[in-house]
């Protein structure tokens, strides 16, 4: 009987050799229900902390046209009723001044009171329109933006009335104005954009930042965090 050629010890097989080392499987992706939090492995990197996504400045945009369009109409209304008044009282002033032999420096001086009180009116919308804005969204970019819509709604109203203003002046004189009626026309339209556009958002600026300051003391939004399933 033929022998198996001899090898050397070197050369022989084990009798019980080790399984290969298993393979390295790379790490699975994160499931769709769960998110890593900061700091784990495959949370994008961030400088300065949590930066939100950019959801986050469109739904600020979105809060910004929502109470911009809100205290705008809030606005309009106001400027609405401001002009009704004004056509109707304007008489009665006026026959009251002759009645009770007013000065023209005296019957100016309560026209001016009239503006002054519905001057504090505006500034009082655009503070609010900048506060709940700025106090819902947390940042004062939505508070000057709602101020901008609001003034810009305000500013369409303020035009229409005008233009209503002349054609009642022109029905009132036969289809003519008088001769300083532009020049008086044309210092209440700079005394209104001033007042109650200019200073306005400026009144809806310190609105905003008092709601900024009250919605971080609040808290800022955290990011969400999610545990994962059993």
């Amino acid at each position: 009987m033929q022998q198996p050629p001899y090898q050397p010890p070197s050369k022989q097989q084990p009798p019980f050799a080790p399984p290969p080392p298993p393979e390295q499987q790379p790490p699975a992706a994160y499931p769709s229900y769960y998110q890593p939090y900061p700091g784990q492995a495959g949370y994008p990197p961030a400088y300065g902390g949590y930066q939100p996504p950019q959801s986050v400045t469109k739904t600020s945009g979105k809060i910004a046209l929502k109470y911009g369009l809100i205290f705008g109409a809030v606005l309009a209304a106001v400027a609405l009723l401001q002009f009704g008044s004004s056509r109707l009282l304007n008489p009665s002033i006026l026959e009251m001044a002759r009645r009770y032999y007013l000065s023209a420096s005296q019957l100016s001086f309560f026209f001016q009171l009239i503006a002054v009180f519905f001057t504090l009116i505006y500034w009082s919308i655009y503070f609010l329109a900048g506060f709940f804005s700025a106090r819902r969204a947390g940042e004062m970019k939505a508070a000057s933006t709602a101020c901008l819509w609001a003034a810009l709604c305000y500013f369409v109203i303020d035009c229409l009335l005008l233009v209503l203003n002349v054609i009642l002046t022109m029905s009132v004189f036969r289809g003519r104005l008088p001769g300083s009626y532009l020049g008086v026309l044309a210092q209440g339209v700079m005394l209104n954009l001033i007042l109650n556009i200019a200073l306005g958002i400026g009144v809806g600026a310190l609105g905003g930042l008092l709601g900024k300051n009250l919605a971080n003391k609040q808290g800022a939004p955290r990011p969400p965090t999610y545990s994962s399933p059993a």
